[in-house]
């Protein structure tokens, strides 16, 4: 979603009005099954809800980010639809155990 609006809430459409709306702070989603975002699911792990015990949210989170290098593609580049220049997506993560916090991320449920 371009305004950052989640799936859980506006599965069908983006929604750019989500971001002054009270409900972008509402982390408390009560949701006892999961037909929209399943327990194992990336996004659920990194930012999980009522569904775990807040002891292993606390040991398990972790802040991440991509951090691009290289130049931006130039205008020839994206007509042939080819890279000419080195670039790329470096990954960035700071967590306080690699077992509980990546390690349990990348496991299932």
């Amino acid at each position: 979603m371009v305004s950052g609006a989640p799936l859980q809430l506006t599965p069908f459409k983006d929604d750019p009005e989500f971001k002054t709306s009270q409900k972008i702070n509402n982390f408390e989603f009560d949701q006892v099954e999961e037909p929209k975002c399943p327990y194992g699911a990336h996004i659920r792990k990194v930012n999980p809800r009522n569904d775990i015990d807040q002891e292993v949210v606390t040991s398990s989170s972790i802040m991440r980010t991509g951090i691009p290098y290289g130049k931006a593609p130039n205008s020839k580049e994206s007509e042939i639809k080819t890279t000419m220049e080195e670039r790329g997506l470096a990954f960035v993560a700071y967590q306080s155990s690699i077992h509980h916090g990546f390690r349990r991320q990348q496991m299932g449920k």
